[in-house]
């Protein structure tokens, strides 16, 4: 019996090794790249260098955000040894050393637009951080993007600069090869905002903001608690196919809703969905139940 269950466990392991092994293989070769979703409608990820995890970039203000924290600081002197990608955003009159040339044209050939230095180009330099962000320590936190496919560095800028820059520098991945990659999450993202003392009386948000916990948990049983039985089979369906990552947008969106209607028995909370280029409202429908407890009726 002993000897049954080894060999079933080896047999086990000969199976799950080629899955690890192919993981491990898509998560290295994608290292460092902003991933777009081809299958899909083109969602953006970038998978981190160091954890080699994979984190979502949903509107420009999120994707900023998520380039930001994940970003390391570096000084001018090796910054100025990757060569730069894009120089169209900077401004053709500064000139920081007042040496006559402006910032963008010392760029351009490898001069310092600080001092009189010319940086020579390191490419192995730039070899060893490929994917990497990074942000100027010695100015003012900027962020530059080190492309992996040219080996350039691309200023990061606004919000809709980075968000720009995702989607021009993008790779295509298909879902298969996706899904081998772990998803990540920062930490901030699962925080809530300080209530008011009126959404601390607020029961059918209370539903709204613990149903949405239970999504971020992973936690299907404890989530149907907070719907209504029609959407039992939907809540099972949504955790059978969306993945944590997935499934942690769908949570923020909850999390984010604000109350926009609200009647004896119904309760409306409005959320808004970027979609295509813009902001798309999406509502939740609380109902209340004979025994004055409230239930999510659409997702």
């Amino acid at each position: 019996m002993i000897m049954v269950k080894i060999r079933y466990i080896l047999l086990s392991i000969l199976i799950l090794i080629p899955l690890f092994v192919r993981a491990e293989n898509v998560s290295e070769r994608m290292s460092g790249n902003i991933l777009l979703q081809v299958e899909q409608n083109g969602e953006a990820w970038y998978v981190d260098v160091n954890s080699r995890l994979r984190y979502f970039l949903n509107r420009p203000d999120d994707a900023f955000k998520v380039m930001r924290e994940l970003g390391l600081g570096i000084s001018n002197n090796d910054l100025f040894k990757i060569e730069i990608g894009s120089v169209s955003k900077l401004d053709n009159s500064i000139d920081s050393d007042g040496d006559g040339f402006s910032d963008n044209e010392e760029i351009k050939n490898h001069y310092n637009p600080f001092g009189p230095e010319y940086f020579r180009i390191e490419h192995l330099f730039a070899d060893k951080h490929l994917g990497k962000i990074f942000l100027q320590v010695e100015e003012n936190g900027e962020a530059w993007y080190v492309n992996p496919s040219d080996k350039k560095r691309y200023f990061m800028g606004r919000p809709s600069d980075a968000f720009d820059l995702m989607k021009e520098l993008g790779v295509g991945i298909n879902d298969e090869d996706l899904r081998e990659i772990l998803v990540g999450s920062l930490e901030a993202d699962y925080e809530e905002p300080p209530k008011t003392d009126e959404e601390k009386k607020d029961v059918a948000l209370d539903v709204l903001l613990m149903a949405a916990e239970n999504f971020r948990s992973g936690d299907s049983e404890s989530a149907k608690k907070f719907f209504t039985d029609k959407m039992y089979r939907f809540i099972d369906h949504i955790f059978l196919v969306l993945d944590p990552g997935e499934r942690l947008l769908v949570a923020n969106l909850m999390s984010g809703a604000k109350k926009t209607s609200s009647l004896e028995s119904l309760e409306v909370f409005t959320t808004q969905v970027f979609f295509n280029g813009e902001d798309v409202p999406h509502d939740y429908n609380l109902i209340k139940q004979d025994d004055g407890s409230w239930l999510i009726d659409s997702l």
